[in-house]
């Protein structure tokens, strides 16, 4: 009877092995302990990779400045969410016909740059460009929603699109409106919503013809296909 009962006794743990013995993905778990850590940590993990794929579903906006028509440029800020290209803010910089043509004293055309900020959160962009003796810029702070154009700060709360007028002298804000901000942009965002959107194709004010230019300059001056252009 002592025998039988030590024997029993010895068994036991090897049952209650056989019992929680476990294959998680080619891993043997033969301990209760053990498989409850290893569930908790393969859980931690996919919730800290879910996070990250999260964070990077929103990139930070990127924005460049184009021709877009006789009298406007464009300066057009938008990001990737996935397969889609979401619009963030674009601004439409209007002055007399041929004025986004002239080139600076060194030669070059739309001369400046941009900088970014803010990686991981909804980005702040700052950029300048120079045509001719024009100089154009804004500060967008999308964290603070404000945008800030020369003397103006403008809400980007309900805004996403500006259009500004007399650029080559004292700036005025002509409209602030909200566009819907997920066009199907492939190709030339300007492009994609000039088609969609009637308000931007009317501030393009594509009736308005390039101006010729003289015979001595017109080497110099690029060759630009508008926006305006692509759409007869």
């Amino acid at each position: 009877m002592d025998q039988l009962s030590v024997g029993c006794r010895r068994s036991a743990p090897a049952e209650r092995r056989a019992l929680t013995r476990l294959s998680l993905g080619g891993i043997i778990v033969e301990d209760l302990t053990a498989m409850v850590r290893l569930v908790a940590s393969l859980a931690l993990l996919v919730a800290c990779f879910s996070a990250t794929v999260g964070c990077h579903l929103h990139e930070d906006p990127s924005c460049q400045s184009d021709i877009v028509s006789a009298s406007a440029i464009s300066s057009f800020c938008g990001h990737a969410e996935g397969p889609a290209q979401v619009l963030d803010l674009v601004i439409l910089w209007r002055a007399e016909p041929g004025w986004c043509q002239a080139l600076t004293p060194g030669g070059v055309h739309g001369g400046g740059g941009s900088r970014s900020f803010g990686a991981g959160t909804r980005g702040h962009v700052s950029e300048i460009r120079r045509y001719g003796d024009i100089t154009i810029g804004f500060d967008a702070d999308f964290d603070a929603e404000v945008l800030t154009v020369g003397t103006s700060a403008i809400p980007l709360d309900r805004v996403n699109t500006v259009v500004l007028d007399y650029v080559a002298g004292e700036w005025r804000v002509a409209a602030k409106r909200w566009t819907e901000p997920r066009p199907p942009m492939a190709g030339d965002w300007n492009l994609a919503l000039a088609r969609r959107s009637p308000e931007f194709l009317r501030d393009l004010r594509c009736e308005l013809p390039m101006p010729a230019a003289d015979s001595a300059r017109r080497e110099a001056r690029p060759q630009v296909v508008t926006v305006c252009e692509r759409l007869k």
